[in-house]
């Protein structure tokens, strides 16, 4: 914001100076076990570091709901191929989780 008002920039000007990237969302449902361990800073430990295995030029987001019994995943790449790879492993982890 601060370079937007420095620069006497138009914000439409900046917005078209910036890259944007396709990005994938998902909510996938859980059970109540399974929302538990996202409560659990071990749990959350060994979660990251399986994800991190995954990125791949990847931004990634794995968060509970707050207030729905799912776990809300996002993935973002410059190339919509990778990020749908991405979420497609991703899913998997989050579902054998959920069946555990």
């Amino acid at each position: 914001l601060k370079a937007i008002i420095v620069n006497k920039l138009d914000i439409r000007d900046y917005l078209n100076l910036t890259t944007k990237y396709p990005v994938i969302e998902k909510n996938i449902a859980i059970s109540a076990d399974c929302r538990a361990k996202f409560d659990d800073k071990t749990f959350v430990a060994k979660l990251q570091k399986k994800i991190k295995k995954l990125e791949n030029d990847c931004y990634i987001i794995v968060r509970p709901s707050g207030t729905e019994p799912v776990i809300r995943l996002s993935v973002e790449s410059r190339d919509v191929a990778i990020a749908q790879q991405c979420m497609a492993k991703l899913t998997k982890i989050i579902n054998n989780i959920n069946k555990v």
